[in-house]
């Protein structure tokens, strides 16, 4: 029923309605129109599929007025994750529960019941549900009345929520049980799931109360609802959905052991929590206008989950892994493939294509940088007057850059119209004029530059950059606003070294000319963690790209490692393993992974295997990176062994090792089996086959599905790809990346590309529209040339899936990749040959490359 108010005349109404058939019992259209004095009218109805619209035609005129509108219509709870859908859970004894749950984003509750499916049409929502007795439903609404029905079922009444776009609804029912509520912030805060994992609650109910509390006090505004649930789902497309009072999450994202979960996957869970918590204000109470709006929904989550998560655990150094997934970002953001933050949508599979790293990671990053720009507390005052203005309005990415100008006094449109509305970023030039002038310069960064186009070529950004420079042994800094191709900067003298990008916070890579980077290196270690990180990752870009030969990447990387200790600036040292391992003959192999493991070395010296009781988090992550770096390409048998030793205490005992050797144990032992048991892995497979179903948390059954999807042996590999027709064993949220797993495979991989691409149809028709793209995702691992036109033939000839810019960028990727290691095949092996390596020496400070 559906309370309606018509402003003109009109003979008929249209909205979405998609899998689903209208009529009544009388056999009658099931539609009727009811005006304010009760009189009432029928409609014929008549559908349009392919629009998923239905037309409701009336035999006169609609005057305007009040009206009451009403469908009697009937669906199906659908196998594909999206609109009413059923899910499924067996409990411990082995009986199979049914749940029917919902997931609405983007355009998908036209599949639930009949509405206007547009973010602008807000309204009121109140649902009531008729249920078995031993199940629990919830909706956004708070409950406010069970009572017992006449057949034994249940009528649960739900009240009406605030003003809300459809894709914000929601409503489950299930085997599930709750927390005792906490009152937060005005807010009755509860976690749900099914019955047997309510032991696995505990910690995201520390990080919900926490970050509801934060964005209370943040934006100066509380949320109105009397309660809020946060509830995990056996099967669910995405990682978690903002839905109105009842958040939804995959249970990896919300349930978990603290005893046996790793340190990274109780972040993802504070992360997940929190940027869903962020969107009740920012999505939720003010909404974007349109879908070409998405970013500014999805960004801003992304960068207020980083603040609060920030806030809730500092120890984590939440900025600082960030510019992991800012640098992902970039990845992509070089491609000439790649998509600008903001862009017109019409159809719903051009939306569902906006839900990648562009609209979440780069758009956090710009933000990120503007925030510093302009300073937090003028920018914090920005968004209170942004909720203020739009408060349960739409709004659209103007109004929110006038709220900040406002706030802060800067031009914020003119500079962020700039990283909005065109794809890409710059390259930050960096040389000294002969006065000793520091001169920055910009261009568009691209990895495959000689296919630029000129007006690609021609574009400029507004860029903040901060720079911190020593003029005659005084450290100074400036920010200025580089508009143009190039700008001097004075410091009142000749600069004798300079940090561009200082504090890392500009989204854009520097190049140094060969005397300003010099100064860099020698004031390497007096760098922050994030400046670091872009100076290697800045030079890896920079390889990929073909502007530096890969021997001064490995130069730097022999440089870095003698002092680095920050795990994230030991991720972009690594980078590069997977490509170099794949340009390595036979004969180079080996001293290739000498020199991995000469640089791992050092640091394991220092850490030891197995974490220390109270060391910090940066110091556990270290070691997991390096292990697995030592234990993975380097070859290390006394890495190897270790892993095989905590992998046989684990699967005897889940808490008799700690979360993180288990973690990186597990993938060692599973990558490596082939070349280090004797039976190529057999019985390491059949014991993660065995582990992946008695799995005690979610955690564990993914971790243990990704290892069993990491063998290498051809013979256990075909094992591991037969499983994915089996449901029973993958669910379908979890089929892209057990695919994406087995195409990533260095030996078998064209397996697994062979299947995906004889078995489309099937697959596409299993996962939800959002996921589909994600079952390409590791194309880039297909590294064989010969490939490359194969690969680009079959995706061309999926017309939808190419029209979507993700799957473009994957073949892009590939692209890249393969010229990587067609360039590094002939150093890798000058270098690593035998015959080059009897004609070695090794010094203090490594394996020098030759200039």
């Amino acid at each position: 029923t559906i309370k309606v108010i018509v402003s003109q005349e009109t003979p008929s109404f249209l909205l979405n309605a998609a899998d689903m058939t209208f009529g009544d019992a009388a056999g009658g259209s099931g539609v009727t129109l009811t005006d304010a004095t009760g009189a009432s009218v029928a409609a014929a109805v008549t559908f349009i599929p392919e629009e998923e619209q239905a037309s409701l035609a009336f035999a006169n005129p609609v005057a305007p007025g009040e009206y009451t509108l009403r469908i009697e219509y009937s669906g199906t709870l659908n196998d594909q994750l999206r609109g009413f859908y059923r899910s499924t859970w067996k409990d411990t004894s082995g009986v199979q529960h049914t749940i029917a749950t919902t997931q609405m984003e983007a355009t998908d509750a036209r599949r639930a019941f009949p509405c206007w499916d547009e973010p602008a049409f807000k309204a009121t929502f109140q649902i009531d549900m008729v249920v078995p007795a031993d199940v629990v439903a919830v909706a956004g609404g708070e409950t406010i009345a069970t009572t017992p029905q006449a057949d034994g079922r249940v009528l649960v009444e739900t009240r009406e929520t605030a003003a809300i776009p459809t894709y914000l609804v929601a409503m489950s029912v299930g085997p599930f049980a709750f927390t005792e509520p906490k009152l937060v912030a005005g807010t009755k805060l509860s976690i749900g799931a099914v019955r047997e994992e309510m032991h696995l609650t505990g910690f995201a109910e520390e990080a919900a109360a926490h970050t509801l509390s934060y964005f209370t006090e943040y934006f100066d505004m509380a949320y109105p609802e009397p309660k809020l649930v946060h509830l995990a789902i056996p099967d669910f497309s995405a990682g978690a959905m903002e839905n109105w009072g009842l958040i939804t999450y995959r249970s990896t994202a919300l349930l978990a052991d603290p005893a046996t979960a790793s340190r990274l996957e109780l972040e993802r869970i504070a992360d997940v929590v929190a940027h869903e918590t962020a969107h009740l204000w920012f999505g939720d109470m003010v909404t974007m206008k349109w879908w070409n709006g998405l970013w500014l929904k999805e960004a801003f989550a992304t960068f207020m989950e980083l603040k609060a998560c920030d806030d809730f655990k500092p120890e984590w150094n939440r900025w600082d892994s960030f510019v992991l997934s800012r640098s992902q970002a970039m990845g992509v953001d070089g491609l000439l493939s790649t998509r600008p933050i903001e862009y017109t949508v019409k159809r719903p599979h051009e939306i569902e294509a906006m839900y990648d790293l562009i609209t979440y990671e780069k758009g956090a990053s710009v933000l990120r940088m503007l925030e510093q720009y302009v300073g937090e507390v003028d920018f914090r005052s920005g968004m209170r007057l942004y909720m203020q203005r739009h408060r349960y309005n739409n709004a659209d990415t103007s109004d929110l850059w006038d709220a900040l100008e406002t706030a802060t006094g800067k031009p914020v449109n003119a500079i962020m119209d700039t990283w909005i509305f065109q794809p890409g970023y710059p390259l930050v030039t960096a040389e000294r004029d002969s006065a000793g002038n520091l001169v920055l310069g910009q261009h568009v960064f691209k990895y495959l530059a000689n296919e630029v186009d000129s007006d690609t070529a021609d574009s400029l950004w507004k860029i903040p950059v901060k720079v911190r420079a020593s003029v005659g042994g005084s450290i100074v800094e400036k920010t200025v606003l580089l508009e143009t191709e190039t700008d001097v900067v004075e410091f009142g003298g000749p600069v004798d070294w300079v940090v561009v990008n200082a504090d890392g916070w500009g989204v854009f890579r520097t190049a140094y000319d060969a005397t300003l980077l010099t100064g860099v290196l020698n004031e390497y270690d007096s760098l922050s963690v994030i400046e670091r990180f872009g100076l290697v990752n800045d030079t890896w870009a920079a390889v990929q790209s073909g502007s530096v030969p890969l021997p001064e990447f490995m130069k730097l990387a022999e440089r870095v490692a003698q002092t680095e200790r920050d795990p994230n600036v030991w991720s972009a040292l690594s980078a590069n393993a997977g490509l170099l391992r794949r340009s390595a003959s036979d004969a180079a192999l080996p001293g290739l992974r000498s020199w991995f493991r000469d640089l791992a070395t050092p640091v394991l010296s220092e850490l030891g295997y197995d974490p220390v009781a109270g060391e910090d988090a940066q110091r556990t992550d270290l070691r997991t990176r390096v292990l697995s770096l030592a234990g993975g390409i380097g070859a290390d048998p006394a890495v190897r062994s270790w892993a095989a030793g905590i992998r046989d205490r684990y699967l005897v005992s889940a808490t008799s090792v700690h979360a993180e050797s288990a973690a990186i144990a597990r993938s060692i032992v599973a990558a490596t089996a082939n070349e280090t048991e004797p039976d190529g892995g057999l019985a390491r497979w059949e014991q993660t086959r065995n582990a992946l179903d008695t799995a005690a948390t979610p955690q564990a059954k993914v971790k243990e599905l990704i290892a069993l999807c990491s063998f290498e042996d051809p013979a256990l590999f075909d094992r591991s790809l037969a499983l994915v027709e089996n449901p029973n064993v993958i669910r379908t949220q979890d089929l892209p990346f057990a695919l994406q797993t087995l195409m990533s495979s260095r030996l078998n991989g064209v397996k697994a590309w062979n299947y995906l691409t004889e078995n489309v149809d099937e697959l596409s028709a299993k996962v939800p529209p959002k996921a589909l793209a994600r079952l390409f995702g590791a194309v880039p691992s297909l590294t064989k040339p010969e490939l490359v036109a194969e690969v680009r033939e079959f995706l061309e000839g999926q017309t939808e899936l190419w029209a979507n810019p993700q799957v473009r960028q994957y073949a892009e990727q590939q692209r890249v990749n393969v010229r990587i290691i067609e360039q590094s095949t002939p150093v890798v092996a000058a270098k690593f040959s035998p015959a080059a390596l009897l004609g070695r020496t090794d010094d203090a400070e490594g394996i020098g490359l030759a200039d």
